[in-house]
């Protein structure tokens, strides 16, 4: 049974994320039906309900989200020009650009048309020269909300920032330094002590060694490259660097090594948790897991035992007590969630191995088994949640970290004695040609683990539905291999296992065609996907033409293909070779199984079709390239005829007018995909047409009125990035689908843009935005 502290919190949590998914009003409403439950209960059994207890814990998980998310400079002075002041109060963030240098930023006041409004609040600020910690500044410039996600499963920065009381971003214009500040505060001191020890190691090591020691000592990635940074994700070396339990562990070893009786020793082990809670620990994952560790070394020496999982929903409820955001912190949900799921599997696991290993006289049988433990844990036990917070699972993570944590630990605990050593003398011979071998050996391990077979496994974004299944199924896997298997228990559970997987196959039966615009900013990309398993690509985004450092077709749009599981691709159509239509195609042709690639045969020497033939060539991949008439038919019912480029189109010097025009049906349903095209003649193309693509983003030249009326579409789609240089779409566009009375949505509004379609042609839309 679950105890009154996990009911608490699970009611607490949930009333912070109805709230956030939807509104306050389906708070209330539950809350309202609990108490009234509660309150039959109470006057029947004659004592108070737990369900009148709920229903107020309920309440209160709502109106904690609504007073963290909402913020006073944002909704003071939004999008206006301001002059900042405050102190710097982080590392940077280093990346290219113009504003190179990102920081943390505790205001003071802002100012705004000779108004001042004081705040403690903290602001992200990006800056065309580093600054020290504790450096006063006065910036200037334009204060923006920081931008949530445009793409369904996309990193939301917003909440990520959100969950550590930042709303919102400044790239100064114009910045005055003060000189430093000096404070006594928690967050001042071990700010400044990182520094301290980020300045000793780049001045002593090289580039690369610096960064893995500054990820160790200080948590400090922004020595890492973006590509880097990746590869430490897949590889699971990420986990291995930052993760808190080496900190931990390391405090542990320290304490454990004390000339000190038990209870002395204990003390001392909790100080030291205690001190590195407050002053080390740099993100809240750390900070949970030092508190709990702490905490059950607390009750232990008390009263003799602990809870480990009263004590975890205790904690996590006091913290999300003080920020509920941290509910939206991906590090923090999967620490909580592994502390869990380790907490149920850990002992039945180990024990079943432990059991069979020394049945066999096998070696090392304790060490061998906790081994494996630790393996099915972290790769099957943790496998949904990873996918649904990674999209995706490193298959050697657990022996890493198992094998390579003694070089971690080595590393943190003599770290002080290397960083006084450099402070004191300026060298350190015997222990710094150690810690530059160890950082090498630690630098080149993801690419070591890489040559591995799969170390990888990319994953498909599972449902809520999909997650309680797996779960169900795990605790059915537990209590078989504890001898359970055949209780009333387990086949209750089983059973509701059963019934939620019959009920989430039986939908998937039915014939359909989901069309899926995805947000790729200033570009075009569309997915088709059948219920028969047919996906086709249709353009796939891409980067400005000035733009040479973010790649949308790798950033954007192959994982929005990960996390749907569009991993086998049967045809990816090419428009036109526009780097803003051919970067995600590019992408996803290097990265997943792709069967046919379609395009228009124009601009033989542009270098984006030579990049794709090459591809296609090293992956034999097969290039058709098609034009007006030509048509492809697919088993599922659905049917791709071009209608252009015709043969006049083709010889166009503008790229834009080669653009294959796609004329999609499924049964009773038809789209116009029009890539950049301008209409040329409308005899070929189809009238009463269900949705239409709007051309080259909603361009003045595209999308005539006599096309509009020609076509008759219901919905129209433009793709198009916010605030975009080109002022796409434009407003003669709009007013002509307005005139014509067709359903307009669009990606910079609306985020991704998803269609069901029945073959009847009935069909139905969801938008990221909900709007």
């Amino acid at each position: 049974m679950l105890s009154n502290y996990i009911l608490v919190l699970i009611f607490y949590i949930c009333g912070i994320y109805i709230s956030h998914v939807y509104d306050m009003s389906y708070v209330l409403f539950t809350a309202v039906f609990l108490l009234l439950a509660g309150l039959i209960y109470g006057i029947r059994k004659k004592h108070f309900s737990v369900f009148i207890i709920l229903s107020i814990v309920l309440t209160l998980g709502s109106v904690r989200y609504y007073q963290a998310s909402e913020n006073q400079i944002i909704s003071r002075f939004p999008d206006k020009y301001v002059t900042a002041s405050g102190v710097i109060f982080s590392s940077p963030s280093i990346s290219e650009g113009t504003y190179k240098y990102r920081y943390v930023m505790k205001l003071d006041s802002i100012s705004y048309m000779g108004e001042t409004y004081e705040t403690k609040d903290k602001i992200l600020i990006n800056t065309t020269e580093p600054y020290p910690f504790g450096t006063n500044l006065t910036a200037k410039g334009f204060l923006y909300p920081i931008a949530g996600k445009q793409n369904e499963h996309e990193f939301d920065f917003s909440l990520y920032y959100m969950g550590q009381g930042i709303f919102a971003h400044l790239a100064a214009q114009e910045v005055t330094s003060q000189g430093t500040t000096f404070s006594l505060s928690p967050a001042y001191i071990s700010g400044n002590l990182r520094q301290w020890a980020s300045r000793l190691i780049d001045e002593h090591f090289t580039s690369s060694e610096a960064a893995i020691l500054d990820a160790i000592i200080t948590g400090d990635k922004s020595g890492f490259s973006d590509e880097y940074y990746t590869l430490l994700l897949r590889t699971g070396i990420y986990r291995l660097i930052f993760s808190p339990f080496m900190p931990i562990l390391s405090i542990l070893l320290i304490a454990g090594i004390l000339p000190l009786e038990k209870g002395r020793k204990n003390f001392a082990t909790i100080l030291m948790l205690l001190v590195y809670a407050v002053f080390g620990s740099s993100s809240p994952n750390s900070l949970k897991a030092s508190l709990l560790c702490g905490l059950l070394i607390f009750q232990k020496q008390v009263f003799g035992y602990g809870n480990k999982l009263d004590l975890l929903a205790k904690l996590v409820l006091v913290l999300t007590l003080i920020n509920p955001l941290l509910c939206f912190n991906t590090g923090f949900i999967m620490s909580v969630a592994s502390s869990v799921i380790m907490y149920f599997s850990y002992s039945p696991i180990y024990s079943y191995f432990c059991n069979r290993l020394r049945k066999k006289k096998v070696k090392h049988a304790f060490s061998v088994s906790r081994t494996l433990t630790l393996w099915i844990i972290f790769i099957f036990g943790t496998l949904p949640i990873g996918a649904y917070l990674f999209k995706g699972i490193s298959i050697y993570a657990a022996i890493a970290m198992t094998l390579f944590s003694p070089v971690i630990l080595l590393i943190l605990i003599a770290s002080p004695i290397l960083l006084l050593l450099l402070q004191l003398f300026g060298t350190a011979p015997i222990l710094g040609t150690l810690f530059a071998g160890l950082s090498e050996f630690l630098g080149n391990l993801p690419y070591y683990i890489t040559k591995l077979p799969y170390y990888y496994l990319s994953l498909k974004v599972p449902g809520i539905l999909e997650i309680a299944i797996f779960y169900l199924l795990w605790w059915c896997f537990l209590r078989g291999i504890s001898g359970k298997l055949r209780t009333p228990k387990t086949a209750v559970i089983f059973t509701i296992a059963a019934g939620l997987t019959v009920s989430g196959i039986i939908p998937s039966f039915s014939d359909n065609l989901q069309i899926y615009f995805v947000n790729v900013g200033q570009g075009d990309g569309a997915v088709l996907h059948t219920s028969r398993g047919e996906t086709v690509l249709i353009d796939g985004g891409g980067s400005a033409e000035y733009e040479t450092t973010y790649n949308v077709g790798k950033r954007v749009f192959v994982p929005y293909l990960t996390s749907h599981g569009f991993t086998d691709i049967d045809i990816a159509i090419l428009s036109h070779p526009h780097k803003d239509h051919v970067e995600g195609i590019i992408a996803a042709a290097e990265n997943f199984k792709l069967d046919t690639i379609v395009m228009p045969d124009t601009e033989p020497s542009n270098e984006y079709r030579l990049a794709l033939e090459d591809i296609a060539d090293e992956k034999d991949i097969r290039i058709e390239y098609l034009g007006a008439n030509d048509k492809i038919d697919f088993n599922s019912g659905l049917s791709i005829r071009f209608i252009a480029p015709t043969p006049s189109q083709l010889v166009s010097p503008d790229a834009n007018e080669s653009s294959l025009v796609c004329h999609v049906t499924y049964g009773e349903f038809s789209a116009l995909f029009t890539g950049d095209s301008t209409e040329q003649s409308l005899i070929d193309y189809p009238r009463n047409i269900d949705l239409l693509k709007v051309a080259h983003h909603g361009s003045k030249n595209s999308t005539s009125k006599e096309f509009l009326e020609h076509t008759n579409p219901r919905y129209a789609v433009i793709s198009a990035g916010e605030n975009n240089p080109y002022n796409h779409p434009s407003d003669d566009v709009i007013e002509r689908l307005a005139e014509t009375e067709t359903n307009l949505l669009r990606t910079d509004r609306h985020g991704d843009i998803r269609f069901r379609i029945e073959k009847d042609g009935s069909f139905r839309y969801a938008t990221l935005k909900g709007e």
